[in-house]
């Protein structure tokens, strides 16, 4: 259960900043003008490094926030699979599936690709073992999203696009900033995450970034006192 409130989590506000931003749409593939060297090795959210020889050029891609990023950056032909969830845009429907919260490691391998992205770590041993490359997003803050962005930029062989990217949304976001100076008051916010359970509802802690919007947009969180990123409360 925690992994599907951390994974809502992170679709939910990603696709928030992307579609704010106008970044979700497409761009039309025209080459980048900063290039990427390869061989080149990142470094993901696991502290993992992993090093590409050449661009990305088949994706499976398990996470719904970085297939948007993906299309955003104008690489959207490149995916050859998605997870159950990754719905937007609408190209993204028609891709093939490989599953939801379980993913099968067997089918992704089936699309034979070079690069699978994550939200968590549960796939990638047994990817790995395979020999594939498993880059896992999972950042905590807004600037977080912003190195994933520009992260798989390179990898695409798009910085040029991801960095236009995130300056768009860094602006958007100042401008939310710099409004929410002029707030008289911080209204108390509670994001619920998942109430499949109704006696232990999951909700947005301290550490992730749906506090951090919050925060940002002047509000209180109150579930910033718990102890982890996406506690259990009871109804009462």
């Amino acid at each position: 259960m925690r992994y599907r409130a951390g994974y809502f989590a992170f679709l939910a506000v990603l696709l928030f900043f992307l579609s704010a931003c106008g970044a979700a749409t497409p761009i039309a593939p025209a080459a980048s003008t900063t290039p990427t060297a390869f061989p080149l090795t990142i470094t993901d959210d696991r502290g993992k490094q992993v090093t590409f020889s050449a661009p990305a050029d088949r994706i499976v891609s398990v996470a719904p926030s970085s297939t948007e990023i993906v299309f955003a950056l104008g690489a959207g032909g490149r995916i050859v699979a998605v997870d159950d969830y990754s719905d937007f845009p609408a190209e993204a429907k028609a891709l093939p599936k490989v599953g939801g919260f379980r993913a099968s490691a067997e089918k992704v391998l089936s699309f034979q690709p070079d690069l699978i992205l994550a939200v968590t770590g549960d796939l990638a041993p047994a990817l790995e073992a395979q020999g594939q490359r498993v880059v896992v997003f999972d950042p905590t803050d807004i600037e977080g999203v912003y190195k994933n962005i520009e992260v798989l930029g390179a990898v695409l062989d798009r910085k040029t696009e991801a960095r236009d990217m995130v300056q768009r949304m860094r602006d958007r976001i100042g401008a939310v900033v710099d409004r929410a100076k002029t707030a008289t008051s911080r209204p108390r916010v509670l994001h619920e995450l998942d109430a499949s359970d109704p006696t232990k509802i999951f909700v947005a802690g301290p550490g992730n970034f749906v506090d951090a919007m919050v925060t940002i947009a002047a509000g209180a969180n109150v579930a910033a006192f718990a102890q982890s990123r996406y506690p259990q409360l009871s109804a009462e």
